[in-house]
């Protein structure tokens, strides 16, 4: 148990906010320069209706490979709410998604977003309501 909150406070110092320490107010409640990326999260999360791989993470990308494409096949009609951008105070935070593949049901899905290199990736997502 005090391996995993160790690694849990390392990650924290090595990967924190741009502008905002481990120990600031803003990286504790979640405000500040990710706070206000819905439109930007948003924006990114269209692509999959056209380059799904394009939004694969780093550290997603050994475990997605090519399947981005199945996930969100050509056709499919994306629907991002950027009311629902929830920072999570270290840079990233989620996101949901309406994806309804073309002749498929419709799912809403929570994505986990990462910022790199400037751009908002996925690092994985989990189906809601099913």
């Amino acid at each position: 148990m005090l391996a995993v909150a160790l690694a849990g406070v390392a990650i924290w110092k090595v990967h924190p906010r741009p502008g905002a320490t481990a120990t600031s107010p803003d990286a504790l409640r979640g405000s500040g320069p990710a706070a206000d990326q819905g439109p930007a999260v948003a924006a990114a999360l269209q692509r999959l209706s056209t380059d799904p791989g394009s939004l694969v993470s780093s550290a997603a990308a050994a475990r997605v490979g090519a399947d981005a494409g199945k996930a969100v096949p050509v056709g499919a009609v994306v629907s991002p709410d950027p009311g629902s951008w929830a920072p999570d105070g270290i840079g990233g935070g989620t996101m949901l998604v309406t994806i309804t593949p073309p002749a498929g049901a419709r799912t809403t899905y929570a994505a986990v977003m990462v910022s790199e290199e400037g751009q908002w990736k996925v690092l994985t997502t989990f189906p809601l309501g099913r």
